[in-house]
């Protein structure tokens, strides 16, 4: 939510953070060193630390339950942030403000000079070169640190520790924390190894063409999706989350097209998949979607793009 989301980036919340278990199998390195490429996931050891989550994670359950009990009142909130994707709230006109986003005025980013007409464009026309369309970028100038870590330090898990934490303050609006929880999970993040902190952007986009043709090339703002608007209309902060691939897949899409596919999925491996309380909820998904018998080149570390 992952944004990208971003992912899957459309809601938050602010919940106490929960670090890995250390009693519980790891599905990706969690420190530092180990993590620099986060490869050679055991498969194998999932369900042993689904089932083990699911049985330690009461205390964790708890605490978020009860912060989730305050968001009651900010359901039209939450909505409102779904439906509009949290782009455009940093800036509502004039042009780029370089000062305050200089990063985001550098290559490939290129947003100096820009103003509102060319960032609805830039999210309109999609990529139409041979890569990503970075200057969509313009547009949400609060994921700054985020993407320029990533695209320009190329520091993929730091970049998703830098967002993770950020989601989990509540910077990014009410319970995205937590829907890019569930999108990492329904979409296979977990056990990706194509992707790994060394993966480049060219790599990556090899990937989005080899999942979705050109497909991503054109991706549609999520938000409009009828499955995302009756979502968001119907949206219970007792039980957030998303509940289908129909709601994640459209950012999986839209990370492909704004360049940030290969950073959420490394967002995922450093943070969400080593939380057992998000293990326990949604570590099904790996196993009910098949992502754990996946072995097509995009996700299986035999096939990472070399371009």
């Amino acid at each position: 939510m992952q944004t990208s989301r971003l992912l899957a980036t459309v809601l938050a919340a602010a919940l106490v953070r929960v670090g890995p278990a250390t009693d519980v199998p790891q599905l990706v390195p969690a420190d530092d060193e180990t993590c620099a490429s986060c490869d050679g996931q055991a498969v194998e050891l999932l369900q042993s630390r689904v089932s083990a989550a699911r049985a330690g994670g009461g205390a964790e359950d708890a605490v978020r339950a009860a912060r989730r009990s305050r968001l009651g009142s900010e359901r039209a909130e939450v909505a409102k942030a779904v439906l509009t994707f949290g782009f455009g709230s940093s800036h509502a006109g004039g042009t780029f403000d370089c000062g305050a986003h200089p990063r985001l005025c550098t290559e490939p980013f290129n947003c100096n000079g820009t103003g509102a007409e060319d960032w609805a464009r830039a999210l309109a026309e999609g990529a139409t070169g041979d890569g990503p369309n970075f200057q969509t970028w313009c547009a949400g100038p609060q994921y700054e640190e985020y993407v320029s870590q990533c695209i320009i330090d190329r520091d993929l898990v730091g970049a998703g520790r830098t967002y993770h934490d950020q989601a989990e303050e509540g910077l990014h609006g009410p319970d995205t924390y937590e829907l890019d929880a569930s999108y990492c999970f329904l979409e296979g993040f977990c056990l990706n190894t194509a992707v790994t902190n060394d993966t480049t952007v060219e790599e990556a986009t090899h990937m989005c063409n080899q999942r979705y043709g050109d497909r991503w090339r054109t991706a549609e703002n999520p938000t409009q999706t009828p499955a995302i608007t009756e979502f968001a209309a119907a949206y219970d902060p007792a039980s957030p989350g998303f509940p289908s691939r129909d709601l994640t897949t459209p950012f999986v899409l839209l990370a492909c097209m704004m360049g940030n596919y290969h950073c959420d999925v490394m967002m995922c491996k450093a943070t969400h998949c080593q939380d057992q309380g998000m293990v326990a909820r949604y570590g099904h998904f790996l196993t009910d979607l098949g992502w754990d018998e996946n072995t097509e080149p995009w996700f299986a570390e035999i096939g990472r793009a070399h371009v």
